[in-house]
């Protein structure tokens, strides 16, 4: 398990360093869990999206995902940045288990 927790925390260093992108179109993050893993997010326009995942869990298996995205921006009506930014959206993907 404490090879597994430096796996993560190398992985999510690195992504840390390498991501970056101005306009806001791609994110990467993490689920936390069971299973945890890391995840990211590319906007293709405000209302379509592609979603991803990556979890390496300690029962020996590995769990990778993908999803397309139609969002719902706008529908939440909130004053502040935060709230503002909140979109429902529906989402159908694959899902693979190895191990």
């Amino acid at each position: 398990m404490a090879n597994l927790s430096r796996f993560f925390i190398i992985l999510l260093t690195c992504m840390g360093i390498l991501a970056h992108a101005d306009d806001g179109k791609f994110g990467i993050g993490f689920v936390l869990g069971e299973p945890t893993a890391l995840s990211g997010k590319y906007y293709k326009s405000k209302e379509k999206a592609f979603d991803f995942g990556l979890s390496i869990n300690s029962h020996n298996y590995v769990l990778i995902y993908g999803d397309y995205l139609y969002q719902f921006p706008g529908i939440i009506e909130a004053s502040g940045k935060f709230f503002e930014q909140l979109s429902p959206y529906l989402g159908v993907g694959p899902l693979v288990v190895l191990g």
